[in-house]
């Protein structure tokens, strides 16, 4: 049986050159090679033994060079192969499982999962003090901007934990918020409420961390 077949595309691996199978020559005698008359790219006709050519095949896709035994790069390859997997991923589908600067705790991905296999994308974190509720809503985060489902985020937290949860999300997850109304210890003012409110109309990414207090009384909304 024939390794190719009229009107496949092949390519001789020696020259480069690409060409369209036009005509299959069975072999005078068992232990000769099938031959091949292949209508090469640059015009003209030329004949080829069967081991003298290879299927042409899309050198972009990682995935179809491998099925050919074609093996490129690596890194290439797993860069590749980490993208479909999160193109492709499922809600039992953890893309981010070592991605961020977190001790590797199988219990704080749950929530992720229910959060995943939620219909609405809610859920509510209440577990003990000291178990992470800070890490498992960050590996939520995390997921949401692996899978390009990450747009608007509002950390509502007391004043005094606004620092701690802007440089938690940051060095552990990667992910940048900005803190909104009031200022720093240092007295530097934080961009206001209503610069705020601004980049949400805009249609700008929001991912803000605003205390209690700032959203709970109406002036907060009015001030400068």
């Amino acid at each position: 049986m024939s390794k190719f077949q009229c009107g496949e595309e092949v390519v001789d691996p020696t020259s480069g050159l690409c060409g369209v199978v036009v005509k299959v020559e069975e072999p005078m005698y068992e232990w000769m090679d099938m031959q091949y008359e292949v209508f090469l790219s640059k015009g003209r006709r030329t004949r080829f033994v069967e081991g003298c050519l290879q299927k042409r095949f899309n050198t972009d896709d990682v995935f179809e060079l491998c099925e050919n035994r074609n093996f490129a790069n690596y890194d290439d390859y797993m860069i590749v192969n980490t993208l479909f997997k999160i193109d492709n991923v499922n809600n039992n589908t953890i893309s981010t499982l070592r991605a961020s600067r977190t001790q590797f705790k199988a219990y704080q991905f749950k929530p992720l999962l229910k959060f995943f296999a939620s219909p609405q994308k809610r859920i509510l974190i209440a577990d003990e003090v000291g178990l992470g509720k800070t890490i498992e809503a960050g590996h939520i985060l995390l997921e949401l901007k692996a899978r390009k489902e990450f747009r608007h985020a509002i950390i509502v937290c007391p004043k005094s934990l606004r620092e701690k949860w802007k440089t938690e999300v940051d060095e552990r997850f990667g992910i940048d918020f900005t803190i909104y109304g009031g200022e720093d210890n240092d007295g530097n003012k934080y961009p206001s409420m209503t610069d705020l409110f601004n980049a949400y109309k805009s249609g700008h990414d929001v991912h803000a961390i605003v205390n209690y207090e700032r959203i709970r009384y109406k002036k907060a909304r009015n001030e400068e």
